[in-house]
């Protein structure tokens, strides 16, 4: 009886310490069905007012596009291809991010661009 308690014990203790763990929440592996291999600005610095074309270069079929950023003005944020622009509030560093899915997941890849 002297040997149990103590096995209980760490039994109870290692079970306790596994159901704590927090759930990941696990993206899909890049992969031929779903994948982001680069995203390519025209340039990476730009003047205020200046205007870009961004594309994000992808693999994957029925592919739909989302594309954000935190500061500036894009247009057609469902395609390939986004055009970028940056009012005077938008100086300094802008991250653009690109949000791909499709039936495998969703994927996502970001870009700085640095206004002056």
């Amino acid at each position: 009886m002297q040997f149990r308690f103590p096995l209980l014990v760490v039994i109870c203790l290692f079970l306790l310490a596994t159901s704590c763990k927090k759930d990941e929440t696990v993206g899909p592996d890049p992969s031929d069905n779903l994948a982001i291999d680069s995203i390519v600005p025209e340039k990476r610095t730009i003047a205020v007012w200046e205007e870009i074309d961004i594309k994000v270069y992808t693999r994957g079929t029925g592919l739909s596009y989302f594309w954000s950023t935190n500061h500036g003005t894009l247009i057609g944020e469902d395609s390939v291809t986004v055009r970028y622009w940056a009012c005077p509030t938008c100086t300094g560093l802008n991250t653009i991010e690109c949000k791909v899915s499709n039936e495998y997941g969703t994927v996502s890849d970001t870009l700085m661009i640095n206004v002056l």
